[in-house]
């Protein structure tokens, strides 16, 4: 089985906007970005290095996420996007509605472009403020154009404390009044523009934040059963803890589920071929073409990290560790140090012990043993089984049944270990925790 990783290559820094919030900007990143664009043919040789990375290590690229700035602004867009789909991989689009033209959108159907992602930070007023006058028109006019033409629509909001009441009503006004699939969130990164932005939520807003937010997707799973309310903040999976709504089944092994993709799930690439550990977080890794995947991947040493709880702080001796893992651009953002505990996580208010005493893991690993290590994740494997069509078939339909039967699925969520025991004593580890994946990301709806 391949592992599947998800790259999120960045076209171009020019942009329609200069949004108040924007990590493009950082100084980090941002100048060397705009003076030295990848050509055509360097990029198209970064993806076949990683095709070649991947057959050797056993990982694999099937999805691309071209975004930018605006990656519709990059003048061979739409032949690397050819070339991608040529290569076998699935499209997808994050940018803005101004060059979603008839021609454009045509080019994106006839590409197979999956979903495309555009952005709404608050109602109108707000909204424009930050990004530029009549973008929140436009906006949702493109959303319309995009279901229109066969391209499911996908909102993603940056949420600042001054926007939490218009957050709400920006929510319902997705819901109802536009043509988007999706609404996600993330909170502002104090990174890019933001670095001198006053931002201070306290752990108890974003707790109030999450309930009701949840209380809203509750509500609309019956009034518009179509849309989701995506669950994108890790702090979600461990409110669904304390709710006794997931199981977090741990057998011992230090196993990643969901949360932070750094390391294991996601891959940001820049316009000039900069590797980031998160694009929100201006680590540098590596440059391409010129560096070797591999060594980037199995041998750096704040990638290795990343992958081991002992260096979280924190977040490394909580049970959400596999689950959540916090925010470390946003950690970054407030104090330079992207593994300490968010300031804005409240765990500690949700009325369980979150203690956990994870295994350490080694540093000192081969580069085998360092890509067994990115295996581990749990989602990613899963996906990777579905993918190849090798999910041991008894697993989704017992999923199924746990989803329709409310008294199993009380007794699994209460004490999955002797559920295994009694319900499926032939399950080997593995099969157990993929059960346990699949179950709980249907919960919360990441399947």
């Amino acid at each position: 089985m391949n592992h599947a990783f998800y790259l999120q290559w960045h076209l171009t820094t020019a942009c329609q906007n200069h949004c108040k919030h924007c990590y493009v900007y950082d100084p980090a990143t941002y100048e060397h970005e705009c003076t030295h664009p990848l050509s055509l043919e360097k990029k198209l040789e970064i993806m076949d290095k990683f095709d070649a990375f991947g057959e050797e290590w056993g990982f694999t690229f099937p999805t691309v996420c071209l975004i930018g700035g605006d990656p519709l602004l990059a003048p061979d867009w739409f032949e690397f996007a050819t070339a991608l789909r040529k290569r076998g991989k699935k499209l997808t689009i994050a940018g803005n509605p101004e060059t979603l033209t008839d021609d454009n959108l045509k080019r994106l159907k006839d590409l197979e472009v999956g979903t495309c992602q555009l952005s709404l930070d608050g109602m109108e007023e707000n909204h424009d403020r930050q990004r530029s006058k009549g973008s929140f028109r436009r906006t949702v006019e493109g959303l319309g154009r995009l279901k229109h033409a066969g391209i499911s629509p996908v909102v993603m909001t940056t949420l600042t404390p001054i926007g939490v009441e218009d957050f709400f009503k920006l929510c319902a006004f997705i819901a109802d009044e536009t043509a988007a699939d999706v609404l996600g969130f993330d909170f502002v990164c104090k990174v890019g523009n933001a670095r001198g932005m006053h931002v201070a939520f306290t752990p108890e807003e974003v707790f109030d934040l999450s309930v009701r937010y949840l209380e809203m997707k509750e509500t609309y799973e019956m009034r518009r059963p179509a849309f989701t309310f995506a669950e994108k903040p890790g702090f979600f999976r461990i409110l669904h803890m304390a709710r006794g709504e997931i199981a977090p089944y741990d057998d011992g092994a230090c196993y990643p589920v969901e949360g932070c993709l750094i390391g294991t799930s996601c891959i940001p690439i820049l316009s000039d071929g900069t590797l980031l550990s998160c694009r929100r977080l201006p680590e540098f890794l590596g440059r391409l073409p010129e560096d070797d995947i591999a060594n980037i991947f199995l041998k750096n040493e704040t990638l290795k990290r990343y992958r081991r709880p002992q260096f979280w702080k924190d977040c490394g001796s909580c049970i959400g560790w596999n689950w959540c893992r916090g925010c470390p651009s946003e950690s970054y953002g407030e104090c330079g140090d992207p593994f300490k505990k968010p300031s804005i996580c409240y765990a500690h208010l949700l009325g369980m012990d979150t203690r956990c005493a994870h295994e350490a893991i080694p540093m000192e690993t081969t580069m085998e043993e360092e890509a067994d290590l990115i295996k581990r994740n749990l989602k990613q494997t899963y996906i990777s089984l579905f993918l190849e069509k090798k999910v041991p078939k008894d697993i989704p339909s017992e999923c199924l049944r746990l989803l329709c039967d409310d008294g199993e699925a009380k007794r699994f969520r209460q004490n999955p270990g002797q559920w295994f025991s009694l319900r499926h004593p032939e399950w080997s580890a593995q099969e157990r925790r993929l059960f346990a994946t699949r179950y709980n990301e249907s919960i919360i709806g990441s399947f």
